[in-house]
């Protein structure tokens, strides 16, 4: 057992009513330490659930919250069918829960959980749109923020008007990556409108500790209190309406494209790179985008960009090395190649590179 252990819970149920009860017996239990515990909602990844945090001093105290006995093991043996997931954090290690045991390896192994949270504090002033009160509209940009909920998500909704909402988003990813999903989460919610005082904040995934902090307007950015409702509006019917885009949409804007703009398909299922293929306007994509797996991805029937761009005359516009006859058929076996390489069968691969010249493999 350790000292200062920390835990972070999500508590489901399909029964709201042994839910309550449980948040209750949570709530009324007399300890010198305490669980914060958050008000039951409902979404439909989890349907009823609460989040829970705790600290306690294990050893000195024992009061334990992790293994036989603890703070979890009692709810779990008076509330056999709650479902709980979780993390923990203490002076040594930091990991998941399985059930109430710790599951986690050294500290001071490299972390590659991303968090990231997105706080809204003038979303309340929209209470009413659409029919939704001040309590639900966290969950309503939740949930239509899904292109960025990546493994696991949660929302804070504010008790009273004056609580910011704060949407909660987590991925396994390295340095590089999470700079991007930084980036496109950002270009996303300027191009929806966002209030002017929204807020990114990247958290250490165990400690729950501030890494980086930015306001997603820089020097235009506004205090809470001089946001209109009406700003507010704007954003959140941008967020409604960007569920019907079409990939044809984005052609005037692809000097900032993004990760996401690839999910949006048209009646062909086109998408944003079938488009620009076909309008002559590859030349406006970055470079990063025009990778041979999205060239050769499909739509309806059955052509890829490359295949659109020749089609329409655009040829030009791919880039070099892709333009061939062939290119689909030698990325195809230069992939094969790659994976029997990382297999351990090198000398195979020499082989086969040795009988069938594959210009793509060779470059890679």
């Amino acid at each position: 057992m350790s000292n200062d252990t920390t835990v972070y819970l999500l508590i489901s149920s399909s029964d709201p009513l042994e839910l309550g009860c449980a948040l209750a017996y949570l709530r009324n239990k007399d300890k010198t330490w305490g669980l914060e515990c958050e008000e039951v909602r409902f979404n439909e990844e989890y349907g009823y659930f609460f989040r829970v945090s705790g600290w306690a001093n294990e050893n000195a105290w024992n009061y334990k919250i992790t293994g036989d006995g603890g703070e979890i093991d009692d709810l779990q043996s008076r509330f056999p069918n709650l479902e709980m997931e979780g993390y923990y954090s203490d002076e040594y290690s930091a990991g998941e829960l399985g059930g109430s045991e710790k599951w986690g390896g050294d500290k001071d192994e490299d972390c590659p959980m991303f968090c990231l949270k997105l706080i809204f504090p003038s979303l309340s002033k929209a209470n009413g749109w659409q029919g939704y009160s001040f309590r639900d509209l966290g969950d309503y940009v939740f949930d239509n923020l899904s292109p960025f909920s990546y493994e696991s998500g949660s929302c804070e909704n504010p008790q009273n008007l004056k609580d910011p909402v704060t949407i909660s988003f987590c991925c396994e990813e390295n340095e590089v990556v999470k700079d991007d999903l930084w980036r496109e989460v950002k270009v996303f919610l300027r191009r929806l409108h966002a209030p002017h005082d929204v807020i990114l904040v990247e958290e250490c995934y165990y400690s729950a500790s501030t890494l980086k902090k930015e306001e997603l307007w820089g020097k235009d950015s506004k205090d809470s209190s001089r946001v209109k409702a009406s700003e507010v509006m704007v954003f959140l019917d941008a967020l409604a309406a960007d569920e019907d885009s079409s990939p044809w949409d984005l052609m005037d804007n692809l000097d900032s494209l993004i990760e996401n703009d690839l999910n949006y398909l048209d009646e062909k299922e086109n998408n944003v790179i079938h488009c620009a293929a076909i309008s002559g306007n590859l030349k406006s994509i970055s470079k990063t985008f025009l990778t041979a797996e999205k060239l050769l991805e499909k739509n309806q029937d059955g052509l890829s960009s490359i295949d659109l761009a020749i089609q329409h005359g655009y040829q030009d516009q791919l880039p070099e090395g892709v333009q061939g006859p062939n290119f689909e058929s030698l990325y195809s076996q230069s992939k094969v190649l790659k994976q029997l390489e990382e297999n351990g069968y090198a000398g195979l691969v020499s082989r086969i590179h040795r009988n069938f010249p594959n210009p793509i493999f060779s470059a890679e």
